[in-house]
């Protein structure tokens, strides 16, 4: 289902979805300590004018979300689209839940007539980089985040 369909026979629904977000967040790797986010900033996500209500996919089990991934416009390319979150609650893994998901976002942009779906993964996040990879996204160069502690030994 997508959200644009949740969201007219629920307006409530974007409260359940935002419980979902934050309990897949720990687990995705990330180089900083996860922080969840707060009610307001997930509105203002899903009501920018960027978001793809009827290309965000969500999975449910009786009436709890456990699945999520859903595309954005990108405003410099109009034919290609970001892939947003690609998630599932930990004990809904293992179960192809991600893969019918990413599935789904394929075909909303090759049924919309988008050329390319853009996302973004940790190296260290195996199993999205094994779905993305047999779905045939290609791997571009790769983003390194440096740190420097400033609380460690003298300044240089």
């Amino acid at each position: 289902m997508t959200l644009e369909d949740e969201l007219k026979g629920d307006p409530e629904c974007p409260r359940g979805l935002f419980d979902m977000v934050n309990a897949i967040g720990p687990d995705i790797p990330n180089p900083d300590v996860y922080t969840p986010t707060t009610f307001e900033m997930f509105m203002s996500s899903i009501e920018s004018p960027d978001a793809l209500l009827d290309g965000y996919y969500l999975a449910k089990a009786g009436g709890r979300y456990v699945g999520i991934s859903n595309l954005w416009r990108s405003q410099g390319s109009p034919d290609v689209l970001y892939q947003g979150l690609t998630g599932v609650l930990r004990e809904f893994r293992g179960r192809g839940v991600a893969w019918a998901l990413k599935m789904r976002t394929i075909a909303y942009a090759k049924e919309h007539g988008f050329r390319q779906i853009r996302t973004w993964n940790n190296t260290m996040n195996r199993p999205i980089l094994s779905i993305n990879e047999a779905l045939g996204f290609v791997k571009q160069p790769v983003w390194i985040t440096f740190e420097k502690d400033l609380a460690r030994g003298a300044a240089r």
